[in-house]
């Protein structure tokens, strides 16, 4: 499975979210030509003038004639939709770990210390005749949070403890649903009829980010739940009532001779599709200071460049440490609350945690995807733990993979 490994690095979190399509409606005797602020504005389309200035008839469509050609033509384009070979693989790849239980859960990525209880890993359970995608969805959410709730309450490893959640009705969609969706919004500002020359501008159109080319037996939803928890969630303190949740966040569904699988888009994108990369390269080595203790089974070498680089029993590289140019650090009460991003292209994903003598946060790194032309995110996140004192001029970092290392775990590195 391809987000096990190390050499791999962490997939940036796709801010893919599900567009909110809304229908106009209207009489077509109200709407024989389009007028001042009509669908030509909304939707970028140029105007088509007018019979009367136009000094013959216009070719008009009826709505079903325009969904018609539109479906068409977003079809014969999936094969150019973002993510088209991650969802065009034979559905049993994705069911390759799964050992024939009723239900399964199989930790993978970030689990629970996140902004909101939500969890990269994968979940399976075995349906019935009578199971639907909406009930499935319902129930391994509701297995999710439990998970996440068990996991929260095992203590320091997590800044928040989820205590209670209630599962609402989801609405999962496959292709057609999407589909629908996604003509429903370009036709929303057409009451009636459309002219062909609009129609012509909206088949260029490019699908929206909640198109994505789903294979069968595949379904894509956005959680709805409430919940409770006490600590930090969402970056905000538990006022001790439950927090309504919409989130943006994309989960797949799947079904495959009976048996359900839920896993947020981004992690399936971790795990299957994401691009390889060496462990980031922060600078060159220099002695390990002593409060830092390295933890047991790690082998040390010196890489390439001078780094230094941390293999388990294994042989697999599970780490990577360097100097330190402390930038624009910040303290209080001699502790360290804030760190500028290591490198280009860094970004932190949890509150920083001060200790004494540093600090420890997670870690993740994207690097430029030729193929997609943008910055994408590596498929391994990393536990920074960072030794570094008021008033020093550098200090030093260590990076600990967050699939093979806890908070708990870089935390014990910064020894006293």
């Amino acid at each position: 499975m391809k987000g096990q490994s190390w050499r791999k690095g962490v997939c940036f979190i796709l801010c893919l979210t599900l567009t909110v399509l809304f229908s106009a409606c209207g009489s077509e005797a109200e709407t024989a030509a389009p007028g001042p602020g009509d669908s030509a504005v909304d939707s970028g389309v140029e105007p088509a003038p007018s019979e009367a200035a136009a000094g013959s008839g216009t070719p008009r469509l009826s709505r079903d004639e325009a969904s018609a050609e539109l479906r068409e033509s977003f079809s014969s384009r999936r094969e150019s939709m973002l993510f088209y070979g991650l969802f065009s693989q034979d559905i049993s790849t994705f069911y390759a770990d799964y050992g024939g239980n009723e239900s399964e859960t199989h930790p993978f990525g970030n689990c629970v210390d996140i902004a909101v209880p939500l969890s990269e890993s994968v979940y399976f359970r075995q349906g019935g005749d009578s199971t639907t995608p909406a009930s499935a969805a319902s129930e391994l959410l509701a297995m999710m949070l439990e998970d996440v709730r068990s996991a929260s309450a095992a203590g320091s490893d997590f800044f928040y403890r989820l205590i209670d959640f209630e599962v609402g009705s989801q609405s999962p969609l496959d292709w057609d649903g999407l589909l629908e969706n996604e003509i429903d919004g370009l036709l929303a500002p057409f009451a009636g009829e459309i002219s062909r020359t609009e129609l012509d501008a909206l088949l260029g159109h490019e699908a929206g980010p909640g198109l994505l080319p789903l294979g069968e037996n595949m379904w894509l939803f956005t959680p709805e739940f409430s919940y409770e928890y006490s600590g930090i969630a969402e970056m905000r303190e538990s006022a001790g009532a439950a927090v309504e949740f919409q989130g943006t966040d994309i989960y797949i569904l799947m079904r495959h001779d009976m048996v359900w699988r839920l896993q947020s888009l981004d992690s399936l994108v971790k795990m299957f599709d994401a691009p390889e990369a060496d462990p980031p390269i922060l600078g060159e080595n220099i002695p390990i200071p002593d409060n830092i203790v390295l933890p047991d089974g790690l082998s040390t070498e010196t890489g390439p460049n001078g780094e230094l680089l941390l293999r388990n029993s294994e042989g697999e590289i599970c780490g990577t440490g360097a100097a330190l140019n402390a930038g624009t650090a910040e303290f209080e009460d001699g502790r360290l609350v804030s760190l500028a991003p290591l490198v280009n292209h860094s970004s932190y994903t949890t509150p920083l945690v001060p200790t004494d003598g540093g600090a420890v946060v997670r870690a993740e790194f994207d690097v430029y995807d030729d193929e997609r032309g943008a910055y994408t995110g590596l498929d391994d996140a990393y536990w920074c733990s960072v030794s570094l004192t008021e008033g020093a001029s550098g200090g030093y970092v260590l990076l600990l993979s967050a699939d093979m290392f806890t908070l708990g775990d870089a935390l014990a590195v910064l020894g006293s």
